[in-house]
């Protein structure tokens, strides 16, 4: 009997190692079957209308006010709640900051898009849920000021089926946000009153934060669904951002970065630049010489700023496919570009989940090297002045968890440790 199985058991697993190659294939070809597409499709089943097969805001709605008048209802008052597990509950995380009031560089809070707030006193091996009075944010960004004030941005629109390749299908992995939430004491976030979107409405103002930003005055900015929002006054009210011919910047913003004397922006996959004055922005998407491309062939742009040099930026640009057009570095403030990896069929690096995963940002203490979030961690490393840059793959979502190389499928955000510009 065990003779006659163990050739049908090698069998099976050759037949099943031979499938997990086919299904490996990293050129522009054929696209993998990744975690991200077995957890799309888990999503659908979840959420979707039983009878209609699609996801609907209006369900979402529904189902939260149903759950609200069951809890009115509710006259059991000796009910004691004890979480049991299980203890990952937190949700994918796209927003990460180290606290800069805590001078041991050892607070970290992290934002969850279905999952809320955390907040670690021990640099993140131990984690406790803050803003337990509001409802579950959808949290997409964190940004903190000078004086420890945070800003929380909600609603993910990378993975809304308005915005995204998901539409086709008739569901969504994103969730709508609730505006843009404040905290001045690091435990619990105000919702900015002005920022409340429509219910149930995803094409209102603000309800999609794809990134909030502040400087070093104060002033706020948010790139959101309907186009680049700052504030001078801490989020009471809000404007639209301008060009320099006096245009506002509507559309999808779908990121925004400041400095010292410079903010960049992308809307509808234009890039814009400033010298901090929220009125005079300048279009950098000429598709000429030395600038950015122009935005035809675009899906997602990123931008990292070095925190050494204003200067010095960098640009993470993705085609229309979802994998590289190229990684782009400016040493004036965005006045001249040049290429520094070019997109390539030869790799992918984004396994066209360009529009899903794409951030770089740049080494404390070091301009010249960066580290790029795809499918996995990636480090630039300039080698000299007029070429191309040296990229190493530093992780890889294609072996076993246990491996000392794996880390999981999708890179939303890093954050450097103050004062451990390696950590």
């Amino acid at each position: 009997m065990k003779k006659r199985f163990l050739p049908f058991t090698f069998f099976l697993g050759l037949l099943s190692i031979s499938v997990a190659l086919l299904g490996a294939d990293v050129g522009d070809g054929m696209p993998v079957k990744s975690s991200q597409n077995v957890n799309n499709e888990y999503l659908k089943v979840i959420r979707a209308n039983q009878n209609t097969g699609l996801i609907d805001n209006s369900d979402v709605l529904k189902a939260k006010k149903q759950a609200e008048t069951l809890h009115q209802n509710d006259s059991r008052e000796d009910l004691n709640w004890v979480t049991i597990g299980p203890d990952n509950y937190g949700g994918r995380t796209r927003a990460i900051i180290y606290d800069n009031q805590d001078a041991s560089g050892k607070t970290v809070y992290a934002g969850a898009v279905t999952g809320g707030i955390w907040k670690s006193t021990d640099n993140g091996m131990t984690w406790t849920k803050i803003n337990e009075s509001t409802d579950n944010l959808y949290v997409t960004s964190l940004c903190q000021s000078s004086d420890g004030t945070i800003y929380a941005g909600t609603g993910e629109m990378f993975g809304a089926s308005d915005f995204s390749m998901f539409a086709e299908l008739g569901y969504s992995t994103g969730f709508m946000g609730s505006g843009l939430y404040k905290s001045t004491d690091g435990e619990s976030f105000e919702l900015l009153e002005s920022t409340k979107p429509q219910v149930g409405n995803t094409g209102s103002d603000w309800a999609f934060i794809n990134e909030v930003q502040v400087d070093n005055n104060g002033n706020v900015y948010a790139a959101t669904n309907n186009g680049l929002m700052y504030s001078n006054n801490g989020g009471e009210t809000w404007s639209v951002a301008k060009d320099t011919s006096g245009n506002e910047l509507v559309g999808v913003a779908m990121d925004v970065k400041v400095g010292e004397g410079i903010v960049l922006v992308t809307i509808d996959n234009n890039c814009y630049y400033s010298d901090g004055d929220a009125n005079a922005f300048k279009n950098l998407s000429t598709g000429e010489e030395n600038k950015l491309p122009l935005p035809d062939d675009l899906l997602r742009v990123e931008f990292a700023i070095s925190p050494d040099n204003n200067s010095i930026a960098y640009a993470s640009i993705v085609k229309t496919n979802g994998n590289l057009y190229g990684i782009y570095r400016t040493d004036n403030s965005g006045e001249d570009w040049s290429l520094i990896l070019p997109g390539t069929p030869t790799f992918s690096i984004f396994y066209y989940s360009g529009l899903y995963a794409n951030f770089i940002t740049v080494f404390p203490g070091n301009p010249d090297k960066v580290l790029l979030g795809a499918a996995n961690l990636w480090v630039g490393h300039k080698t000299n002045d007029n070429g191309l840059y040296y990229w190493e793959q530093k992780s890889t979502f294609l072996t076993i968890p246990f491996s000392s190389e794996y880390l999981p499928f999708g890179h939303h955000v890093y954050a450097f440790r103050p004062g451990n510009p390696n950590e």
